[in-house]
């Protein structure tokens, strides 16, 4: 009964459970003392049974219908594992009994069992409240519920000091969860991810290539968001990991091809020999090894014992070396911190190692941080006299009054490759302009048409997104307005305010002087803004970008550092939408220059003091607009949004002038 069989004298089995037959009787005990005892053993057989065609019904893929996935694979290999040695235990007592060299009575028999029988309860326990409860759920959320309720017992095993049942419990937690590291393993060193059951929580979008923008953000996902798992805190660097070797794969690089040697396994080893060395500890301060040299011993002979064996059934794979692999395991008594310590410590490894693969060869091979700086150098205009000789020549135009002469795609472009020819670095010819389908615009409206392009291929499209290179198009229009308008104010010359004839009036001295001061007081503002914007704005930004880049050990990482530089550029340059009043203040200061600009070379017989002072009331008057809303933002928190904000609420009033 005591082994499972089902067909005995003493008892009968009625479907779910032993029952003692009425019919027994001893001379020297009586009945009912005799059935008392007995059916103390009974759920202990019942139990037995319960497990036996678990693991049965496991083989045959029909227990209640469910599908054999491989946690309930591993559970049952791992409670087949665990009968086998009650029942080498129940075989030594039999031959006790058969040898009858030694005393064996029944209360003797149960005192031998009761270690064994403690460790059964506590496996039927699981298996009925993980395995029997989950019946009808998804096979994620069995192994799901498997895995935790193992997790549970682990807890609750060290906290009544269970030193009998803790290794029973290690081992079946090791076990089962030896398809979940598998799966881990081959995802993050061959970047295949392989879920026949769709047992496990990392799921893949169908019908997403690699070339696809939305690959590396949305390519893979976790099902069930809400479920906990001792995987759980690592999941977003194993899908990472994962996504770095399809690409490494997908590159045809050596990389991506080879798999390390199994995670599982050094999970077990690393655990083996931590407890190891405590035991040495343990040992030492009780100075006596004897017991640590039995359990060595019994190990060995449990594995000689099964060398025979060819093939577990179960699981499809050679029974001995999975025996050598984890018999060990069972004697391992560690609490579940230290064991998920140890597997969060080898998966980190893991995937650390397979991110900096991909983001090496993305370095090397695709020249990720080459193309980075390209962009910056020309969308930020931080390149220095190349994208001064491009503006140069394009203002030059546009001072000019005619559209039509600059808004043209082929004179842009002759423009911009002309300027790039001094340059030896081969991207930059990845650069071109194009030209919306709109109509002309006048003076600085005219660089809203204008978009500056970089073609990146893959896989430099996954940093330098469509959405980021909007983000540098649009700094780009902006910092062409502000230096139009600067080399605008730097194109007048005060030669050029000299009367054509001797003996010019008063009138004209004044309004050449007013002019000057005018020059004078929005150049000192303009320049101040656009170094600003400049030096603290974006190049402050840049360095501290370029420091995160260096730092960064993934492409999770080099992402992020580069979507949170291109958010703080789009805020410092005042870009989002709360910021549209000062917006507009902005161009409203920048259209003055351009007035100023054209009025100035008008010649100074033919400007009146009624302009100069229109000109100068609105600058006062759009300056004053922008002080206040920018101490408007600071004194709603948004003091850290923008050095240009600090900028607007520091700089000093501006003096009237009198004509």
């Amino acid at each position: 009964m005591l082994r499972g069989i089902k067909e005995v004298f003493v008892f009968s089995w009625d479907g779910s459970a032993f029952v003692v037959n009425d019919n027994i009787q001893m001379q020297h005990v009586t009945h009912g003392t005799l059935k008392n005892f007995l059916a103390d053993t009974c759920p202990y057989g019942s139990m037995i049974v319960h497990l036996q065609d678990f693991v049965s019904a496991t083989v045959h893929a029909s227990y209640h219908q469910l599908e054999t996935t491989q946690t309930l694979q591993a559970f049952a290999s791992s409670v087949s594992f665990l009968l086998r040695a009650y029942c080498e235990k129940l075989l030594a007592l039999e031959r006790i009994l058969i040898d009858q060299e030694e005393t064996l009575t029944l209360a003797m028999l149960i005192q031998e069992l009761q270690p064994y029988f403690e460790g059964i309860v506590n496996v039927h326990n699981i298996f009925k409240q993980a395995v029997l409860s989950s019946v009808g759920k998804s096979s994620a959320e069995q192994g799901l519920c498997l895995l935790n309720l193992l997790e549970r017992s682990l807890v609750d095993a060290e906290a009544a000091g269970q030193k009998l049942v803790m290794p029973q419990i290690v081992k079946l937690y090791l076990d089962t969860i030896k398809p979940y590291i598998d799966f881990v393993d081959k995802f993050i060193s061959t970047g295949k991810l392989e879920d026949v059951y769709g047992e496990f929580l990392i799921k893949r979008a169908e019908n997403m290539t690699l070339e696809d923008p939305r690959y590396w953000k949305d390519s893979f996902y976790i099902s069930d968001q809400e479920s906990s798992m001792f995987l759980s805190p690592l999941l977003e660097s194993i899908i990472s990991a994962g996504k770095s070797v399809e690409h490494l794969r997908f590159a045809n690089h050596a990389a991506g091809s080879k798999m390390a040697g199994s995670l599982h396994k050094d999970i077990v080893s690393k655990l083996q020999a931590s407890v190891t060395v405590q035991e040495r500890v343990d040992v030492n301060s009780k100075s006596s090894g004897v017991e640590c040299e039995n359990m060595e011993k019994v190990a060995k002979d449990i594995v000689a014992s099964l060398e025979t064996t060819k093939s577990n059934k179960l699981v499809g794979f050679e029974f001995p070396a999975k025996v050598k692999a984890v018999c060990s395991v069972g004697q391992l008594n560690c609490a579940l911190p230290t064991i998920q310590r140890v597997i969060e410590q080898l998966v980190k490894e893991r995937c650390s190692t397979a991110s900096a693969k991909f983001l090496g060869f993305f370095k090397l091979q695709s020249k990720l941080f080459e193309s980075v700086e390209t962009v910056h150098n020309h969308f930020l205009m931080l390149a220095g006299e190349v994208m001064d000789c491009f503006t140069a020549e394009v203002f030059s135009k546009l001072l000019s009054g005619t559209p039509e002469m600059w808004q043209n795609g082929p004179f842009l472009n002759f423009a911009l490759q002309e300027a790039l020819a001094w340059q030896a670095c081969p991207i930059v010819g990845n650069l071109d302009i194009h030209l919306k389908d709109s109509a002309p615009k006048m003076w600085l409206d005219g660089f809203d048409n204008v978009v500056l392009r970089y073609s990146a291929a893959w896989p430099v499209t996954i940093v330098l997104t469509d959405a980021s290179l909007k983000v540098y198009n649009r700094v780009f229009t902006l910092l062409c307005k502000v230096k139009c308008a600067k080399f605008a104010l730097e194109e007048l010359h005060f030669r050029s305010l000299e009367p054509t004839h001797a003996g010019s009036s008063k009138r004209l001295r004044q309004n050449a002087h007013a002019l000057q001061l005018l020059k004078f007081q929005v150049f000192s503002f303009l320049n101040a803004f656009h170094d600003c914007l400049m030096k603290e704005a974006l190049y402050g930004s840049k360095l501290a970008f370029d420091r995160d880049l260096r730092d960064a050990a993934d492409l999770d990482a080099v992402i992020e550092c580069h979507e949170n530089f291109v958010a703080k550029i789009h805020e410092q340059c005042l870009l989002g939408e709360k910021f549209v009043a000062i917006q507009q203040i902005i161009l409203a200061l920048l259209k003055l220059c351009i007035k100023l600009h054209v009025l100035w070379n008008k010649g100074i017989e033919h400007i009146i003091g009624s302009q100069i002072k229109d000109i100068w009331d609105s600058f006062l008057m759009f300056h004053v607009k922008f002080r206040h809303v920018a101490e408007c933002f600071i004194s709603s928190s948004h003091c850290d949004t923008s050095r240009v904000l600090a900028f607007a609420a520091n700089s000093p009033f501006l003096q009237a002038v009198k004509l």
